[in-house]
């Protein structure tokens, strides 16, 4: 790698237009084989979610021009009753993906980019948080292999996120389903046709209309998403985001939008994009009136047969697995949620030691769980048989 690596921040996201082209053209080089770190994502994110003034931008640079980016936010929160400066990166629940932006390997631009956080902010940075870290990414590697001084790493949380393969059609796809996902389907299509029959509309971003909107957030107001505050129009910054992912994103980057009809009205809606061959499936929902439709379960098959048709050959499901998911999933993509601990600082001491308090109070009540099941084991073998639980070694 060539040269000094030099360090901006940018405290307004204003400031990051002018990187457009090159943040695109280092993200089109990068391991990222998704589209939520790209300029035209974060273009959405910020405005709708992040205060002007939290705004921190880390960008890395050498004489041969950009090496990294690394999107964030500055906060300041109690974890644990203990009032923390926080360098978060630029994502929340609305954030499928996260990761440094970089030349595919570039580790000393990546490494760079996380020494910023401190050196940019004269250590009052006490803990760093990155959110669903792909396990295939160079930001995975290098956090994994932390060799920072004075900083901790903790795995606040791991997860897998479900993916499934259409490589050879959807046909054959389902073919490999379980006979009770398959009778879901076929259930679910003739409940629809009992009720007045079923349609879909598949809108693409250039037709995305204000009308579409309007058509969009009527129907997303009667899902249990909209109820809980997770819906795509559930608070005035969820709007934000989703009404310029809708109509800007959508111009830059490909957004397919997709209702369900059965009889006169819209049941349900699916909200994808894409990234080289691969479809992700972000949001869905359905009006509870279809609900012993399968409503979802019809959306996604019919979305699912549709990019299948276009030649994508994998969906992303997103997000962690669920019990409905896991019909769906063939394979698993692995992140973390990682927490970097400034030991430097006081508080960082103090919120170091509570986490290890708290992961030894988590792993002797795990071992008490343990202990009382094999003690009801040991409870059962004792009892006399009546024949009707056998017990299998």
């Amino acid at each position: 790698m060539a040269g000094k690596l030099k360090i901006e921040v940018l405290r307004s996201w204003g400031q990051a237009a002018q990187l457009q082209t090159e943040w695109n053209n280092l993200h089109n080089g990068s391991q990222c084989g998704h589209p939520f770190t790209t300029y035209e994502w974060f273009d959405c994110w910020y405005p709708a979610f992040c205060e002007p003034e939290n705004v921190a931008i880390i960008v890395v640079r050498d004489e041969s021009g950009l090496r990294s980016i690394l999107p964030g936010m500055l906060l300041r929160q109690r974890i644990g009753g203990i009032p923390l400066n926080i360098f978060s990166y630029a994502g929340n629940g609305h954030s499928p993906r996260c990761g440094i932006i970089s030349k595919r390997d570039d580790s000393e631009a990546i490494r760079a980019a996380i020494k910023a956080i401190w050196n940019s902010f004269r250590n009052e940075i006490i803990l760093a948080i990155f959110m669903g870290v792909d396990k295939d990414s160079s930001t995975y590697n290098v956090l994994s292999t932390n060799n920072l001084p004075h900083l901790t790493l903790h795995i606040e949380h791991s997860f897998k996120s479900p993916a499934f393969d259409l490589s050879k059609g959807w046909e054959s796809y389902l073919a490999s389903r379980s006979k009770n996902f398959r009778h879901r389907v076929r259930q679910g299509r003739n409940q629809a046709k009992r009720m007045g029959g079923l349609k879909y509309d598949i809108i693409s971003s250039e037709a995305i209309s204000e009308n579409i909107i309007e058509r969009l957030k009527l129907l997303e107001a009667k899902t249990w998403q909209h109820k809980s505050g997770s819906g795509l129009f559930s608070t005035l910054e969820n709007e934000r985001f989703y009404y310029k992912l809708l109509r800007s994103f959508g111009k830059e980057r490909e957004i397919t939008l997709c209702f369900q009809q059965i009889g006169d009205k819209d049941s349900a809606y699916e909200l994808s994009t894409s990234y080289a061959n691969t479809a992700f499936f972000l949001k869905y929902g359905y009006d509870s009136e279809f609900g012993n439709c399968h409503p979802g379960l019809l959306i996604q098959s019919y979305l699912s047969e549709y990019v299948s048709s276009l030649g994508f050959n994998e969906v992303d499901l997103l997000g962690e697995m669920s019990e409905e998911k896991e019909r769906w999933q063939t394979h698993l993509r692995e992140h973390r949620n990682y927490w970097i601990i400034n030991k430097k600082a006081v508080r960082g001491e103090i919120l170091f030691a509570e986490l290890r308090v708290h992961n030894v109070l988590k792993r002797f009540t795990r071992m008490l769980k343990h202990d009382k099941t094999l003690h009801e084991r040991s409870g059962n073998m004792g009892a006399p048989s009546t024949g009707e639980n056998k017990i299998s070694r």
